[in-house]
């Protein structure tokens, strides 16, 4: 439903034309390309660890044990669903300065296939007014939304969830890393007897 009003409402074309001239991804010397999103399968991986982190740049405890667990629920969801072709991309959105650090030497030591791209800016607040150039945000938000699965931690994050709507994600292409380390379906986070979680 959020979906269909969002696609309804608004024309996102004008954003995907700015995105290669906006938005940068690490690594640069990079085959995927932000003009053919269409023609890309990945996973969007979305890790929020708080304002704290975002504002201040705090550190995230057990960060790498956190980034493993995400990383192997993305590349067992990407299987299941047969959602990658001879490439195997991740599209990783963070709030943490050093999670998008570290994301791509531990998946190149752990799953050496898997290829990790983030946005070269730094991460900010969407809601924040202290930024200067949107495309922090809005060149994460429309990756997101171009995404054939996702992987989210620790619980839906609005930002995200709307990104999976526009692009009309099944529910059974999304998983969350729950604060206990365990990768789930996420329609039982969204379960409106879930108090607090939506």
């Amino acid at each position: 439903m959020v979906g269909c009003a969002l696609n309804f409402l608004f024309d996102f074309s004008k954003g995907y034309a700015s995105l290669p001239a906006q938005v940068d991804l690490q690594p640069k010397q990079s085959a995927f390309s932000l003009d053919s999103l269409s023609d890309i399968s990945y996973v969007g991986l979305h890790m929020r660890f708080g304002d704290s982190v975002l504002v201040r740049e705090g550190g995230v405890a057990n960060l790498q044990e956190k980034l493993t667990v995400a990383l192997g629920c993305a590349a067992d969801l990407a299987k299941q669903k047969s959602i990658w072709g001879k490439e195997h991309w991740i599209f990783f959105a963070s709030d943490s300065v050093n999670a998008r650090s570290e994301i791509r030497s531990l998946a190149l030591h752990l799953y050496p296939q898997l290829k990790v791209l983030h946005g070269e800016l730094p991460p900010v607040h969407a809601v924040k007014k202290s930024h200067t150039n949107p495309w922090s945000y809005w060149g994460d938000f429309l990756l997101l939304a171009k995404m054939r699965a996702y992987v989210g931690y620790p619980s839906p994050s609005g930002f995200s969830f709307v990104a999976s709507q526009i692009g009309f994600l099944p529910f059974a292409h999304q998983q969350l890393v729950n604060r206990a380390l365990e990768c789930k379906g996420i329609s039982g986070f969204l379960d409106p007897s879930i108090a607090g979680v939506v």
